[in-house]
């Protein structure tokens, strides 16, 4: 009877792989793209598996842009079996965030995948927003739309437009939607019932780091980027179509000719009846260069460094 009771206490962890043992921590710094921390951010810890991944915890950043998530001990991925090599969880965090014009959250950051994670020991993993890691062969893909609404303010019409992009990682050919990124204007978004969708690209798979359709503020430029002249915010949304069909951040001078631009007869569109176009982004692109400005090309309407802007580490 003793030795029957002592195999049984033996083969308890076997039998319920998710028994708690100890609780372990993932946890780091989530920074910008010009090294400052991001409080607020919205953490999550995940453990890769086949089919769905399954979710090991969540927090949230403090003001140094510092998180930590504690999650059980025990196995995680079930029986050893032909897909499920160990019980060792393949661990990679995601970061998402609500930017500065109330859009919803949306993934901004993503890890690799730590296989196999050791759970004696805690693992650190620090993040940069705007900045996603790719499986190595893997491509970048991109789905823009451009969405509009019509206002009229003491008389005035102005053009709202806001953009959502669909962020996809291209293996093989098989596409696997990584973040939907909507960026509203002033608290128009797409998809509501008072916005029209008007503009579609596609960017097709193509190499290159991730890149993510920020607007003026994420710069420095908030008065222009959120506000802007006229309350016309069409800058943007050029910008972040700007981002998208380049597949590269912009240089400064690209940026302060985009989002300090007073002169509504130039490619940005500053007229407030103007849609931002993917053809009037092209010939900008092609006119003044974009992460490298074209020779003779001037700053625009602020003038600024000569530097690209800073990227991530």
């Amino acid at each position: 009877m003793v030795r029957m009771i002592f195999i049984i206490f033996i083969l308890i962890p076997f039998i319920v792989p998710n028994v708690a043992i100890a609780e372990r921590e993932v946890y780091g710094t989530v920074l910008d793209k010009a090294g400052k921390p991001v409080a607020g951010a919205r953490v999550n810890a995940w453990d890769s598996d086949v089919g769905s991944d399954q979710k090991m915890g969540e927090a949230v950043t403090n003001q140094n842009g510092a998180y930590k998530i504690q999650y059980r001990g025990g196995a995680w991925d079930g029986r050893k079996t032909s897909y499920h090599t160990q019980w060792r969880p393949d661990i990679y965090v995601t970061v998402e965030i609500k930017d500065e014009q109330n859009s919803p959250w949306y993934k901004a950051a993503r890890s690799k995948i730590y296989q196999d994670h050791h759970m004696s020991e805690n693992l650190k993993v620090d993040l940069v927003t705007f900045t996603m890691d790719l499986p190595e062969g893997c491509l970048g893909d991109y789905e823009m739309e451009v969405w509009k609404k019509d206002a009229i303010v003491e008389g005035n019409s102005l053009d709202h437009t806001a953009t959502r992009t669909r962020i996809y990682q291209n293996c093989g050919g098989k596409k696997t939607l990584l973040s939907t990124v909507d960026k509203c204007n002033h608290g128009a978004c797409p998809g509501e019932k008072w916005m029209s969708k008007r503009r579609e690209y596609k960017t097709g798979p193509r190499p290159g780091d991730l890149v993510f359709p920020v607007g003026c503020h994420v710069f420095g430029l908030k008065e222009f980027g959120l506000v802007g002249d006229n309350h016309v915010c069409n800058n943007d949304s050029f910008m972040q179509m700007g981002i998208v069909v380049s597949g590269k951040m912009p240089h400064n001078k690209t940026i302060n000719r985009i989002c300090k631009n007073k002169n509504y007869t130039d490619y940005t569109g500053r007229d407030p009846k103007y849609i931002p176009s993917f053809d009037n982004v092209k010939e900008f692109i092609s006119k003044y260069g974009w992460d490298t400005p074209q020779e003779g090309a001037s700053g625009g309407g602020g003038g600024g460094s000569d530097r690209p802007p800073i990227k991530p580490k």
